[in-house]
């Protein structure tokens, strides 16, 4: 499969998942990026002025040692970031809680699976982060320490 099928697909399904967002005023766009961390990156964004709220969905294709990952990710940040308290990882959260889940496909790219771990992010965000989202709440110290 190219990879312009596989990122339109990533895009599509992460539109067409996320419509909830545009619902409650999110403005949305899409940035295709070339990188050398890699070898395919996109990024669904959703920009809302009034809740003071930025939020990424990121498809990316990379290498690790052998294999190729496939990875869908979710994130939040404040507006103005000032800080990286003003980051949060989805992923990092639900690992706080034990409900952390595989967002990523090793070696190949299934448009069904791709839709299964899309809507598992929008499960849980809405589970998790409805307050955040809704600009009503903060929840410091969820941030990747790389």
């Amino acid at each position: 499969m190219e990879s312009e099928n596989r990122i339109e697909i990533a895009k599509k399904i992460i539109a067409t998942e996320f419509t909830f967002l545009k619902r409650i005023g999110y403005q949305s766009s899409f940035k295709i990026e070339q990188t050398e961390t890699f070898i395919e990156d996109m990024t669904a964004e959703y920009h809302s002025s009034e809740k003071k709220r930025h939020i990424s969905i990121n498809y990316t294709k990379g290498k690790i040692y052998q294999d190729i990952k496939h990875t869908f990710s979710a994130s939040i940040s404040r507006i103005p970031y000032k800080e990286v308290e003003d980051f949060f990882s989805l992923s990092c959260y639900l690992d706080s809680i034990n409900e952390n889940f595989d967002t990523s496909m090793v070696n190949y790219f299934d448009e069904s699976e791709a839709e299964v771990i899309v809507k598992k992010l929008v499960g849980a965000l809405k589970h998790y982060a409805s307050d955040i989202i809704a600009g009503t709440e903060w929840l410091d110290d969820y941030w990747p320490r790389w």
